[in-house]
């Protein structure tokens, strides 16, 4: 026919379809299992060995086949024993992470303190909304306002320089401290574009 084989992947399972053939067959065994002992298949799997276990020789494994049940049964509820002992170490590392990457964050985090009389920028919302007549330099924040009112959780009402208020009250994360350029603060003005 005229075809040609150029790349043969047979180690490679996920793409030769061998993965899915044999967690197939691993779920059907499963299935035949449970269908046989429909009221007892937890006792079946309660004794599962990891693979990880055969290769590192955990206590079990090393020491199954010299113990009797009863000895056996008892060296497991030591295992288990020491398993919390171990989830409890892990817990307390996880806690101490966590700690240490909110410091590390809250260190670059800045807080706002507005106050009433307060100068602020306001984003222009929604945000990324462009200008027809600036195209991509379109400005992102707005005129300096005046913070009339610090609402609960974080939310201010605005107010223009002339007094007139914001109709809306606005979240503080969409506000910035103003500080005047260097031409406002030489008395400069400049008009905007119309």
């Amino acid at each position: 026919m005229g075809f040609y084989l150029l790349n043969s992947t047979p180690h490679y399972a996920q793409a030769n379809g061998k993965a899915e053939a044999s967690n197939k067959m691993v779920i059907n065994l499963l299935e035949n299992m449970v269908d046989d002992n429909s009221r007892r298949w937890h006792e079946l799997f309660h004794d599962v060995v990891l693979p990880m276990e055969l290769i590192a020789r955990s206590l079990r494994i090393a020491i199954q086949h010299i113990l009797q049940s009863r000895e056996y049964d008892e060296a497991m509820m030591l295992e288990l024993e020491d398993l919390e002992d171990t989830r409890l170490t892990a817990l307390d590392r996880l806690q101490v992470q966590k700690f240490k990457i909110a410091k590390s964050y809250n260190k670059r985090v800045k807080g706002k303190n507005l106050a009433v009389g307060d100068l602020v920028w306001k984003a222009i919302l929604p945000l990324g909304k462009k200008d027809p007549r600036f195209g991509k330099w379109s400005p992102n924040w707005e005129r300096p306002f005046r913070i009339h009112e610090v609402l609960r959780g974080g939310a201010y009402w605005l107010e223009s320089l002339d007094g007139e208020l914001y109709p809306k009250k606005i979240n503080g994360i969409y506000l910035k401290p103003y500080y005047p350029t260097v031409w406002e603060a030489r008395g400069i003005e400049f008009q905007e574009a119309v």
